[in-house]
């Protein structure tokens, strides 16, 4: 029983550090992109749901009861509502475009019309589509 309770004590001292040092290279890469137009959005209460190094949160949309979240060049999926998330990240950090969409201020790129339907266009490509009702909103934030 010593002997386990030693080996639990020295592999949670070497994780520890091995953690310590993950996140210090993560403020040193956030402190690095602080003059990207969000950097705010490399450090949320939502990163503490993701696998550690995830990068700059640009979108999140509903699947079921999963929130899929959307990031520089990678996304995962999270057990999760998509109010719950949007409670996540700063509140003027984005904004929800659509029931099921959730988009960072600083990933539109612009936006484009069909008819009556409005989509947001990201820096990705990613065209999100705009609720109706919200598409009012947007344009007064001038985001479309």
């Amino acid at each position: 029983m010593l002997i386990a309770v030693g080996f639990f004590a020295l592999f949670f001292l070497v994780y520890r550090r091995d953690e310590k040092r993950a996140e210090s290279e993560m403020s040193a890469q956030g402190s690095d992109s602080a003059g990207d137009s969000a950097p705010g959005l490399y450090e949320t209460a939502m990163h503490d749901r993701l696998p550690k190094g995830f990068p700059r949160i640009i979108a999140m949309t509903a699947e079921d009861h999963y929130v899929k979240v959307i990031g520089d060049g990678r996304s995962e999926m999270v057990l999760m509502s998509l109010s719950e998330a949007v409670g996540l990240v700063p509140p003027a950090a984005g904004l929800r475009v659509h029931r099921s969409w959730w988009v960072a201020r600083s990933a539109i790129a612009g936006s484009e019309r069909s008819g009556r339907d409005t989509k947001v266009v990201l820096e990705t490509g990613l065209r999100v589509p705009v609720a109706r009702g919200r598409a009012g909103h947007l344009k007064d934030a001038g985001l479309i």
